[in-house]
């Protein structure tokens, strides 16, 4: 067969295909989706990649029925390719008032909520406003964030318009579109312990420092994808919440080195000892350490921790003060990547980033945190 004849065989039958199926179902989602980029900075909350939002302006009774009828069922397929369906009135169902509670408190700590939950959760209205979708987009539609993570200063959308007004059409379509979603996004493999740890061993620790935040242990990894995913859930928080504070309150240090947040409702940042003497170490320095010079902080770090840990096996603390020390141990950012868990797990990145140590791959590690806002018990033996 040449060439030409199965290009027109193949177009036949697709163009069949097609008329068959809008001719079953009067279902037309040809056109390719919009796209639109919006500023950060217009953003009202930062949306989540792998969340599929229904949008409309105006109540459509068709498609309210057929999405409301077989929820579980589009759900399960947004479920199936890595993604959340969010249709509001089941979302908005879904709300309860420990988890508002809980969200309320991560996004603003200096608020007191004790299970309150709010006469109305979203609308379109607040979703409009949010996203910043402009009034041209063609409705009703699904919405998705498309990309966050750039240097661009831009948020990219797509919105597929969904003209059709058939459960059928709708059940055939919406998991194509799915699938499309699914390639969008680029799948690996993650490396075990043992395989990261033989490829880093040839970097230092400031080299891998970002590397080594992210790549810790399996309960941090869930808690950062339980974090990333809170899409828009977050937006909801933000009606009760109002700005999000992202200036730092005070951190208190007590005379058995416990660390409080008074103006965040007096809430305890719990660290292990080791990860304390990190941490103090730190704060004692807002200049800040290169990694490569924390073997000149050793007598520094060392009495510290025999002051907090109530240890009295110096070998071991010795031991455990060398790995901090060593520039190819990743000692250190494991402490790092802990302490910095320690934040983002109680409250909102822009507060946390306060306080944590970062900096640079090659650069000065510090703590952000203005020391006229650290307060250390008088009698607090790491002073």
């Amino acid at each position: 067969m040449s060439c030409l004849m199965w290009w027109r065989n193949i177009r036949s039958y697709f163009h069949k295909t097609k008329n068959r199926n809008n001719a079953e179902t009067g279902f037309a989602w040809e056109s390719k989706p919009e796209y639109i980029s919006v500023n950060k900075e217009d953003l009202k909350f930062m949306p989540s990649e792998y969340e599929v939002v229904y949008f409309e302006r105006e109540y459509c009774k068709e498609l309210n029925e057929i999405i409301s009828s077989h929820f579980a069922e589009f759900a399960g397929m947004a479920e199936s390719h890595g993604v959340r369906f969010i249709y509001l009135p089941e979302y908005n169902k879904g709300q309860s008032g420990h988890d508002y509670s809980e969200n309320v408190s991560y996004l603003n700590p200096a608020i007191y909520c004790n299970g309150y939950v709010p006469e109305e959760f979203l609308t379109y209205q607040d979703i409009a406003a949010a996203y910043n979708v402009t009034d041209e987009i063609k409705v009703p539609c699904l919405l998705r964030c498309m990309s966050r993570y750039d240097d661009t200063g831009y948020v990219r959308f797509s919105i597929r318009r969904i003209e059709s007004l058939s459960y059928e059409s709708f059940a055939i379509e919406f998991p194509a579109y799915l699938g499309c979603i699914y390639h969008d996004h680029i799948r690996f493999r993650m490396m075990t312990d043992e395989e990261y740890e033989r490829y880093m061993s040839q970097f230092t620790a400031d080299e891998r420092f970002d590397d080594d935040i992210l790549r810790i242990g399996g309960e941090i990894r869930s808690k950062i994808k339980e974090l990333e995913s809170r899409g828009l859930s977050s937006l909801v928080i933000r009606k009760l919440v109002g700005e999000v504070p992202d200036r730092p309150g005070r951190l208190f240090i007590d005379a058995s080195n416990r660390i409080f947040l008074p103006d965040f409702n007096n809430m305890e940042i719990k660290l292990s000892p080791i990860q304390k003497t990190v941490y103090f170490l730190f704060l004692r320095h807002p200049e800040g350490i290169y990694f490569k010079d924390l073997a000149d902080y050793k007598d520094e770090l060392y009495e510290i921790y025999s002051s907090i840990s109530g240890r009295t096996d110096a070998d071991a603390m010795v031991q455990s003060i060398d790995r901090l020390t060593d520039p190819y141990d990743n000692s250190i950012n494991e402490k790092c990547a802990r302490i910095r868990m320690a934040f983002l797990s109680r409250f909102n990145e822009e507060l946390a980033g306060w306080y944590y140590i970062d900096g640079r791959k090659g650069d000065r590690k510090c703590i952000r945190l203005p020391r006229e806002l650290v307060i250390v018990a008088s009698d607090c033996r790491h002073r």
